[in-house]
C-alpha cells in the first residue's frame, strides 16, 4: 500500500513540475520596464566588494569600476543591451568553485567539511546585482513579498513561476530566464579540473541566489 502511494506522488510531482515548465515557456504580456541609468550602475559598481577574489576571466571589481569611470556610456550600453535582448552573457555565468573548509571541521574525512563558494565572472557578478535590485524594488514595492517569511530553496522552474504570477516587467523576466540555463561551474582541487554545468539553483556566491530563493520560498 505504501509503495502505491508513493507512485502516486511520484507521478502527481512529475505533471505538476511538467506544468509550470509549461506555463514559464509562455509569454509574458506585460510592459517592459525601464532601462538602466549611469547612476544605477555606479552604485551597484562602487557597493562590490574590491577585496573578493575574481571569477574565471580574472576581472575583479575595482578593475571593472576602473573601467566604467573611464568609459561609463560604453558600460551602461552594454548593460541595457543584455536588458533589451533578455540576454544574460553566458561567459558572465561561468564560475569556479573553491572548497572552503568550515571552521572545526578541519580534521574530518568527509567531503561535507568543505563549503563550496563561487567565485563568478567579472562583470557577471554587476549585472546579477543590476537584476535582483530591480526584481526585489518590484516586489516590495507591489507588496508580493511577505515580509515575515525567510529562507532558500532551490528549483529554478518555480522561481521563474513566482516572478511570472507577480506580473514582472517583460524584459527582466525575460533576462531572469536567460540568467539560468548553461551556467557553468569549475572545480579546481589537488590539481585536478572538474567543469559540469549548473542545473538548478543559483551558485553559493552569487548575487541574485538568496533574493531568487526567497521569493520562491515565499
Amino acid at each position: 500500500m505504501m509503495e502505491e502511494f508513493v507512485a502516486i506522488d511520484e507521478e502527481e510531482n512529475k505533471r505538476y513540475h511538467k506544468e509550470i515548465r509549461s506555463q514559464i515557456l509562455k509569454s509574458l504580456h506585460t510592459e517592459d520596464d525601464r532601462l538602466f541609468i549611469r547612476e544605477e550602475i555606479e552604485e551597484v559598481m562602487r557597493n562590490m566588494d574590491s577585496g573578493k577574489a575574481p571569477g574565471k576571466n580574472g576581472i575583479t571589481s575595482e578593475i571593472l569600476l576602473t573601467i566604467y569611470t573611464i568609459f561609463p556610456l560604453f558600460l551602461t550600453e552594454v548593460y541595457n543591451q543584455c536588458l533589451i535582448k533578455a540576454y544574460f552573457p553566458k561567459e558572465r555565468k561561468e564560475s569556479i568553485i573553491v572548497p572552503i573548509i568550515k571552521l572545526g571541521k578541519e580534521n574530518l574525512e568527509d567531503v561535507s567539511k568543505y563549503c563550496p563558494i563561487s567565485l563568478i565572472n567579472g562583470g557577471g557578478k554587476e549585472l546579477e546585482k543590476l537584476l535582483i535590485n530591480r526584481i526585489m524594488a518590484y516586489m516590495y514595492a507591489n507588496n508580493f513579498m511577505n515580509r515575515n517569511q525567510f529562507g532558500f530553496t532551490p528549483k529554478r522552474p518555480a522561481i521563474l513561476k513566482s516572478l511570472k504570477d507577480s506580473k514582472y516587467p517583460k524584459k527582466l523576466y525575460e533576462l531572469s530566464k536567460s540568467y539560468f540555463p548553461n551556467k557553468l561551474v569549475n572545480l579546481r582541487l589537488a590539481g585536478f579540473n572538474i567543469e559540469e554545468k549548473l542545473t538548478r539553483g543559483c551558485p553559493r556566491g552569487s548575487c541574485c541566489g538568496p533574493a531568487f530563493w526567497n521569493i520562491q520560498y515565499n
